[in-house]
C-alpha cells in the first residue's frame, strides 16, 4: 500500500491508503460510515467517479488537507471533473484569458466575469471566475503560464456538453509555488500539438506554426445578421493546414501577416467538402502572434516530391510535372447536396504519372491548359483512389504555377 504510480511524475494514494489517511485524521468516523459517505458521493456523481475519486472528494468535504510535507499528496485531475459537483479543488497551468465581462445583476448591482483556460496533464477546463474573485487574478499576478490552485469550485455543464468549473463566493484561485507541482503539470508548450497530429472531430486543438498565406476576408449574411470569415494557411515541420477564422476573431487575424509565428488555442478540427481537414476557430478560441519568422515562408517550402514517392493521406505537397491528359470539367454533387465543378488531369514526371482532381476555381483554370504544359502545384493533398492508385486533389489554398519546358 502507499503511493501508486499512475504515469511519469504523477502519484496518487491508492484507495486503501486513502481510507486509512481519512480514518487517521477523523478517528470518530467508522470505516462503515466512511464507506457510506463514499458511496453517496459516487451516487451524487451518477457513478461517474471511481472509488479513489469519491474518497478524494469526501476527504475534501471533511477538511482533510491534500498537502503533506510541502507538496501535493492527492490531486484531482481535470478529466475527472463531471457536471454538478459542489466542492471541487484542482490545480493546473493557465493557458489563456478571455476579456473581463461586466454585467448587471438582478438586484441592479454590477457584476464581473473572467473566463480562464486551465490545463493539467489530463486535459483542459474553462474556469468561470465571478465578481470580486476576478480582482484576485490581478492582485495575485496570475498570468498565462502561471501554476494555480482552485479551491471550493463547483461544476456545471455547458450548452455544448462541456464541463465548466466556476469560482463563486466560496471559491478561491491563487498561484502555486512551482516547486510544489511543477513536476506534475506539463510545461506550457506541451499543451500544443503538431499539425500532423490532427484528427477529424478534435476539439480544443492547440497548435502553433508559421503563416505562409493569407486570404481575403469574406462577408456573408445569416438570419442573425452579417458574418465574416477568413482563411490562413499555417505550416509547421509536420505539415500545413487551413485555419478558418469566424466572425469577431477575424479582427485579430486581420493584423496577421505572412511570416508571423502564431499560436492557436481551442480550435476544432473539421473535414471540408472534399475530405480535407481544417481547423476552425471562433469566439471561444484565441490566436496569438508570437513572433516574426526568421526565414521567409517561400524558403521553408519543401522541394517537389517525385510522383512515384507520393503516399496517400498526405497534405501540403508540392508536385511538378507535365500535363499528359486533360479530361475537361464536369459537375458533381457533394454529400451536402451542393453542386461543384471538378476537372481531371493526368500529370507526369520522370518517375511516373498521377491523376489530379482540380476543384471549384482550380477546375476552371486547369481545364483550359493544353496537354504538354509543365506546371507546379503547391499545397495539394493525396488520397487512395478507386483501383488502389494514389491520386492528388487541389484544396482552396492550392497555388498553380506554369513552368518553362525542360530542354531536351
Amino acid at each position: 500500500m502507499g503511493w501508486k504510480k499512475l504515469e511519469k511524475n504523477s502519484f496518487f494514494y491508492d484507495f486503501e491508503t486513502l481510507i486509512k489517511k481519512i480514518l487517521d485524521k477523523k478517528p470518530e468516523l467508522t470505516k462503515e460510515k466512511l464507506m457510506e459517505l463514499i458511496e453517496k458521493k459516487r451516487v451524487e456523481a451518477k457513478n461517474l467517479l471511481n472509488l479513489e475519486g469519491a474518497a478524494f472528494l469526501v476527504a475534501l468535504d471533511l477538511g482533510i488537507s491534500v498537502f503533506e510535507e510541502g507538496r501535493l499528496t492527492t490531486r484531482m485531475k481535470i478529466n475527472d471533473l463531471i457536471p454538478n459537483l459542489g466542492d471541487v479543488t484542482v490545480s493546473g497551468r493557465v493557458l489563456m484569458f478571455y476579456p473581463v465581462q461586466e454585467f448587471t445583476k438582478t438586484d441592479g448591482s454590477k457584476g464581473k466575469l473572467q473566463r480562464v483556460l486551465v490545463g493539467d496533464e489530463s486535459g483542459m477546463v474553462e474556469v468561470f471566475v465571478w465578481n470580486e474573485k476576478v480582482d484576485e487574478i490581478a492582485k495575485e499576478n496570475i498570468e498565462v503560464n502561471s501554476l494555480v490552485k482552485i479551491e471550493h469550485g463547483y461544476t456545471r455543464e455547458s450548452i455544448d456538453g462541456r464541463v465548466e468549473l466556476h469560482v463563486g463566493d466560496r471559491g478561491k484561485i491563487y498561484p502555486l509555488k512551482p516547486q510544489l507541482i511543477e513536476h506534475e503539470i506539463p510545461p506550457y508548450h506541451e499543451f500544443f500539438k503538431k499539425i500532423g497530429e490532427m484528427k477529424k472531430g478534435m476539439k480544443d486543438f492547440n497548435f502553433s506554426g508559421i503563416v505562409v498565406k493569407t486570404f481575403p476576408v469574406k462577408h456573408f449574411s445569416r438570419p442573425t445578421g452579417e458574418g465574416k470569415v477568413q482563411r490562413l494557411r499555417v505550416k509547421d515541420e509536420t505539415g500545413e493546414v487551413n485555419l478558418v477564422v469566424w466572425d469577431s476573431l477575424v479582427e485579430e487575424t486581420e493584423k496577421i501577416q505572412v511570416g508571423d509565428q502564431i499560436e492557436v488555442l481551442r480550435g476544432t478540427v473539421k473535414e471540408n467538402m472534399i475530405g480535407e481537414l481544417e481547423v476552425h476557430v471562433g469566439k471561444r478560441s484565441k490566436i496569438k502572434i508570437v513572433s516574426k519568422a526568421e526565414i521567409p515562408p517561400e524558403t521553408m517550402m519543401v522541394k517537389p516530391i517525385p510522383i512515384n514517392q507520393i503516399e496517400p493521406e498526405k497534405r501540403g505537397l508540392i508536385v511538378e510535372g507535365t500535363i499528359t491528359g486533360n479530361f475537361g470539367v464536369k459537375e458533381v454533387t457533394l454529400k451536402d447536396g451542393s453542386k461543384v465543378k471538378v476537372a481531371e488531369l493526368l500529370l507526369t514526371d520522370e518517375t511516373g504519372e498521377i491523376k489530379v482532381s482540380a476543384w471549384r476555381e482550380h477546375a476552371e483554370i486547369l481545364s483550359k491548359f493544353p496537354v504538354g504544359i509543365r506546371i507546379r502545384l503547391k499545397n495539394v493533398s493525396s488520397k487512395m483512389g478507386i483501383g488502389g492508385n494514389v491520386e492528388l486533389a487541389t484544396i482552396s489554398s492550392t497555388i498553380l504555377e506554369v513552368l518553362p519546358s525542360k530542354k531536351v
